[in-house]
C-alpha cells in the first residue's frame, strides 16, 4: 500500500506554484505532498520531545512515590510477620519505616497500633487508635481496638460505649453483639440485654431461635432476681415470659411452680409437667415433690406418675416413677426402676433412693451399702440439688450465654459421666429372705455342748475375774464415719 501511494504521488502531472515577495516557485504536487508530510512529522517529534522534557519532573515524583509506597508495603508486611511472632521490639521499627513511607495512612497507624499493644505502650496504642476514629473507613478498626483497651485497663463503662458506637456503626459485627451483651449481663442489666438481643436479630446477627433462647434465660435470670428482691409479681411475670420463649426452661419452671403453687397447686404442677415434657430435669421432679409434700401418699405418687409420662423414655422419668412407687409403699417396683436407671448412669439421688428401697425390703443393714455409694456418688452436673436455683449474677451470665448458644443450662463436663453399675453389683440385690440370711450372725454355741475336759467348774467361773477391755475398733469407726456422711449426703 505505502509503495502504490508513493508512486500515485510521484506520477502526478499537476505542479503547485507558489508566489512570495516576488518570487515565485512551481513545484510537483507529488514533491509538494512529501515535503509535507516530513514537516508534519518533524513537528510532532518536536512536540512530543517538549512535553516529555517538561513531564520529567512529575514523572520522577510519581516513581519516587511508587518506590516509597513499595516500602511503606514491605514494612508493613515485615511488621504484621513481626506481630505474628511476638517480637514488639521490630514490629515498631517496622511501623515507624511505614508511617514515614505512607505519610500516616490508616494501614500504617493499625500496624503502630497493634505494634504499641504487643509491646506493652497502652498510650501509644490509644494515640494511634484515636488518630484513626477520624477516618471514617477505620474508623470500626480504631473502635475495637480501643475496646480492647478499656477493658484491658478496666474501664468498663468506656469499653461498653466503644462497643455501643461499633454496633451502630455494623450491627452485624458480632464481636460488638457480644460485648454489649456480656457486658450488660455482667451488671445485671437484663433488660439492656434483651434489647440488645432484640437488635441481634433485626440484623441478623443472631438467627431468630438463639435470640428467643436467650431471651428467655434474661426473663429467667430476672425472675430469679426479682424473687429475691421480694417482688413476687414481677417475678412470676419473668418467669411465665421465660416459659413463653423456652417451655422446657427448668429454672423458670421451678420458679413459676413456686409462686403458683399456694394459689393453685395444680397449675404449678402443670407448669413443671409442660418443662419436663420438652426437657426432663432432676430438679423438676424435685420440685414436684415439694409442691405436693403436704397431699396424700397416693395423691403425691399420682403427680410424679403424671410428670414421667409426659416424658416416659427419660431417665428423669425412671426416677420419677421410683419416687411414685416408694411413696405407694412398692418398694420393690421402685428397685426395679432404678435397677434399669443405675444400669445407665449413676447419681446419689438414684442410689439414695434406692437405699430407701433396700430399707424398706430387708432393713436399715441392707440401706447401708447404697448410704455408702450415695456418699461417693461424684456430684450431679446439674445445676440444682434443692429443686431451686441458686445462681450468682456470674453464673447467670453464663448460663444466658451458654443456653442462647447451645441450648443446655451448662456446658458439657470435661470429665466423662460416671458410668453405671457393673451387673455383678445389680446381680447382688437378692430376694429378701437371701439377704436376711447372708446378713444374720450365726446363732450362740450353748455352754453344755463344751467337751467335758474343757468345761470350767462352777467355782472357777466364779473366781475368775471378767475383764472387758476397752479396744479401738478402726474399721467400726471408719464405718460409722462413713455412714454418717453418707446420711448428711443423702438427707
Amino acid at each position: 500500500f505505502f509503495a502504490f501511494a508513493l508512486t500515485l504521488v510521484v506520477t502526478l502531472k499537476s505542479a503547485i506554484s507558489l508566489e512570495a515577495f516576488g518570487w515565485r516557485a512551481d513545484l510537483p504536487a507529488g514533491a509538494a505532498i512529501i515535503i509535507a508530510a516530513v514537516a508534519t512529522g518533524l513537528v510532532s517529534v518536536l512536540i512530543s520531545f517538549i512535553k516529555d522534557v517538561a513531564a520529567a519532573p512529575k514523572a520522577a515524583r510519581a516513581k519516587r512515590e511508587i518506590e516509597r509506597r513499595e516500602k511503606g508495603l514491605a514494612a508493613i508486611t515485615r511488621g504484621l510477620e513481626a506481630i505474628a511472632l511476638g517480637d514488639g521490639a521490630a514490629a515498631r521499627r517496622e511501623a515507624a519505616t511505614a508511617t514515614r513511607a505512607l505519610k500516616e495512612a490508616p494501614v500504617a497507624r493499625l500496624l503502630a497500633a497493634q505494634a504499641a499493644q504487643l509491646s506493652g505502650d497502652d498510650a501509644a496504642a490509644g494515640e494511634a487508635l484515636a488518630g484513626l476514629l477520624d477516618a471514617p473507613e477505620t474508623e470500626f478498626l480504631a473502635l475495637r481496638g480501643l475496646y480492647a483497651k478499656a477493658l484491658r485497663s478496666g474501664d468498663v463503662a468506656a469499653a461498653e460505649g466503644y462497643a455501643s458506637r461499633a454496633f451502630a456503626l455494623r450491627p452485624k459485627a458480632r464481636w460488638a453483639f457480644d460485648a454489649l451483651l456480656s457486658l450488660a449481663l455482667e451488671r445485671s442489666d437484663y433488660r439492656a440485654a434483651r434489647e440488645t438481643l432484640l437488635a441481634g436479630e433485626k440484623a441478623k446477627t443472631v438467627d431468630r431461635a438463639a435470640a428467643a433462647r436467650g431471651a428467655a434465660a434474661t426473663f429467667a435470670a430476672s425472675a430469679y432476681a426479682s424473687h429475691l428482691a421480694g417482688d413476687e409479681p414481677a417475678a412470676l411475670e419473668d418467669a411465665e415470659a421465660a416459659l413463653k420463649r423456652a417451655p422446657g426452661l427448668a429454672p423458670a419452671a421451678v420458679l413459676a411452680a413456686r409462686l403458683l403453687a399456694p394459689h393453685d397447686a395444680k397449675k404449678a404442677a402443670r407448669r413443671l409437667c409442660d418443662a419436663f415434657a420438652v426437657a426432663p430435669d432432676p430438679a423438676l421432679v424435685e420440685a414436684l415433690e415439694a409442691i405436693v409434700a403436704d397431699g396424700a401418699h397416693e395423691a403425691r405418687a399420682a403427680e410424679l406418675d403424671r410428670l414421667a409420662m409426659k416424658n416416659p423414655d427419660a431417665a428423669e422419668a425412671a426416677y420419677a416413677r421410683a419416687r411414685a412407687a416408694l411413696l405407694r409403699g412398692e418398694a420393690d417396683t421402685a428397685r426395679d426402676e432404678l435397677k434399669s436407671l443405675l444400669a445407665t448412669r449413676v447419681s446419689a439421688q438414684a442410689l439414695g433412693a434406692m437405699a430407701q428401697a433396700e430399707e424398706a425390703l430387708r432393713g436399715p443393714v441392707a440401706a447401708r451399702i447404697w448410704l455408702e455409694r450415695a456418699a461417693a456418688a461424684p456430684r450431679d452436673g446439674a445445676l440444682s440439688a434443692d429443686a431451686f436455683f441458686r445462681i450468682t449474677g456470674e453464673g447467670w451470665r453464663r448460663i444466658v450465654l451458654e443456653y442462647m448458644e447451645a441450648g443446655r443450662l451448662a456446658p458439657p463436663s470435661l470429665e466423662a459421666p460416671p458410668p453405671g453399675l457393673e451387673p455383678a453389683d445389680l446381680a447382688a440385690l437378692a430376694p429378701p429372705d437371701e439377704e436376711a440370711l447372708a446378713i444374720a450372725p450365726p446363732d450362740p454355741t450353748p455352754l453344755d455342748a463344751a467337751p467335758e475336759g474343757d468345761a470350767p467348774s462352777e467355782t472357777e467361773i466364779a473366781e475368775e475375774p471378767i475383764i472387758v477391755e476397752a479396744q479401738d475398733d478402726p474399721d467400726t469407726d471408719e464405718m460409722l464415719d462413713r455412714e454418717a456422711s453418707a446420711a448428711r449426703g443423702v438427707s
